[in-house]
Formats: structure tokens, C-alpha cells, sequence
């Protein structure tokens, strides 16, 4: 096939003695009378692929960088429909996640994947002081459980309720086994 029409040579590709707009007409014109043809090629190619796919995205999706850029634009989010300020950088939290321990706790951040859920000891970015944005010396990073339980309560109220807890199951063993199970799954 060979385009009728005189254009300048910026119209054409390299080497085509079709324009660039023939040319994509005739390729809408294929794709048209194809469509059966590229669907069952759509198909085949997932089901080759579809396993080795699932595995590359759960390896993103709970890679570190990703964790730390999901948990950075979700502050930046909160900061911005709370009308707090905001003035950390990529890099605290990337710094934070490296330490790889909750700040509070210290327990081991577990990494894996949720499967779409909150992982109760994934890491959490928790302002100390609620009343102030996220700033530098006002963040830390914390496991989930810890940020949902302090919430909007004083950090003091918190802890003095773990003690509680902790003080009334002190003597339940089967408690503390369980606990101790539940803890050594997720990590």
C-alpha cells in the first residue's frame, strides 16, 4: 500500500511509503477487524503469566520504598484534609522504616502481606502530640496495633491501659502462650 497524498517527509516514517496518519488509520482498521483475534491473545498471555504476575505485585506492594511511600502519601492526605501542617520528607520515613522496629514497642514491623487488610504489627506513622501537624520531632513510627489503641487518647491513658491488661493476665499462662503463638506466626 502506498500513501497517494503529497506531504513532506516529516509525515512518514523512516523507511514507509505510508504517512504516519494512513498508517494509523490501517492499524484501527486491523484492530477493528480482529477483535476476536487479539482477544483470545489477551487471554492466553494472562494465563501464561497471570501466577507470575500476582507474585510481582505482592513483592511491590510490600517492598519498603512502597510501604514508605504509602505510608508518607497517606499522612499527607490526613494533613491535608485535617488542615495540619506538614513538613516531612520522603526520606524521615524511608529512615524510620529502615530502623525496622516499632518505636514504642519495640517489636519487629511484619512486612508480609496483608492481603488487603491492616497488619496489627505493620508499621504506622503516629504523631506524638495529636494536636500538632506532622512534623519532624512530632512523628514516630509505630505498629499498627499501638496507633489504633492510643487513637485519640493521651499516650499516658494508653499505656497505664496495657499495664492494666498486661498485670491481669500476668498470672493466665495459657494467655501468654497464646499470645506468644499468635506473635511468633506473624513474624
Amino acid at each position: 500500500m502506498k500513501c497517494d497524498r503529497a506531504q513532506p517527509a516529516t509525515e512518514f516514517a523512516k523507511h514507509s511509503r505510508i504517512c504516519k496518519q494512513c498508517k494509523r488509520d490501517q492499524h484501527n482498521e486491523w484492530r477493528e477487524n480482529n477483535k476476536g483475534k487479539i482477544a483470545e491473545q489477551r487471554k492466553g498471555y494472562w494465563k501464561r503469566y497471570r501466577e507470575q504476575y500476582a507474585e510481582t505485585i505482592i513483592e511491590r506492594r510490600n517492598s519498603k520504598d512502597n510501604i514508605a511511600k504509602s505510608l508518607f502519601g497517606g499522612a499527607k492526605l490526613r494533613a491535608r484534609a485535617s488542615q495540619l501542617s506538614f513538613n516531612i520528607c520522603l526520606d524521615h520515613v524511608r529512615i524510620l522504616l529502615e530502623l525496622g522496629t516499632c518505636q514504642k514497642s519495640g517489636l519487629v514491623f511484619d512486612l508480609s502481606d496483608a492481603k488487603g487488610k491492616r497488619r496489627p504489627f505493620g508499621p504506622s506513622l503516629d504523631r506524638k502530640d495529636n494536636s500538632r501537624g506532622y512534623e519532624p520531632d512530632n512523628i514516630q513510627l509505630v505498629c499498627n496495633l499501638y496507633n489504633v489503641g492510643k487513637n485519640e487518647h493521651d499516650e499516658l491513658d494508653f499505656i497505664a491501659m496495657c499495664l492494666a491488661v498486661a498485670a491481669r493476665n500476668q498470672n493466665n499462662n495459657a494467655a501468654i502462650a497464646r499470645f506468644n503463638e499468635l506473635l511468633n506466626a506473624r513474624l
